[in-house]
Formats: C-alpha cells, structure tokens, sequence
C-alpha cells in the first residue's frame, strides 16, 4: 500500500505551503463569518465586527461566550448586548 501511493501517485504530491490543504492557509473563511455587534448598555456605543471571534477578542471573551449570548438574549459582563448583523448593515 506505501509503495502503491509513493511519489508522484502520492495525491499531495509536490504540494507545499498554501497549495497543501492540510499546511496551507489557516483561519476562518469570510462566508463563514457573522457579522456582529456589540451594544454598551452604559455608554450607548456599538461596536461592528466582522466575526464573533473578533468581537470576542475585542472584549476579552471566547467566541463561544458571544455565540451563548446571541442565542440567549444575555448581557456580556453586565455591559455588552450581543447582537448580529444582517447582510445589509441592519439588526
């Protein structure tokens, strides 16, 4: 069986870097980003993110804690209302 898939019959041969799907480019697609934002509830400012990855490193939380609070209509640290955005720039 190794010897069957050695060199160039070998699907990832020759490839490296960014062409070798398991070494290449890392992160997270944009169409598998959600567009969010973050009300402070004391000073009224909104904050627009591209993913809930960045709007949780903005804030100091996993993305985990952003995607618990969208589904459950919580408040962040009793100062962030998460909230996520439509294609169009709306709630």
């Amino acid at each position: 069986m190794s010897a069957a898939k050695a060199g160039p019959k070998n699907p990832f041969y020759g490839k490296t870097g960014e062409s070798h799907s398991r070494f290449g480019a890392k992160g997270v697609k944009l169409s598998h980003s959600i567009k969010t934002s973050l009300l402070n509830i004391k000073t009224k400012e909104v904050l627009y993110f591209d993913s809930q990855r960045d709007a949780g490193a903005a804030i100091g939380v996993s993305h985990k804690t952003i995607q618990r609070a969208l589904r459950s209509k919580k408040i962040i640290n009793g100062l962030y209302v998460v909230q996520k955005e439509s294609n169009n720039g709306e709630t």
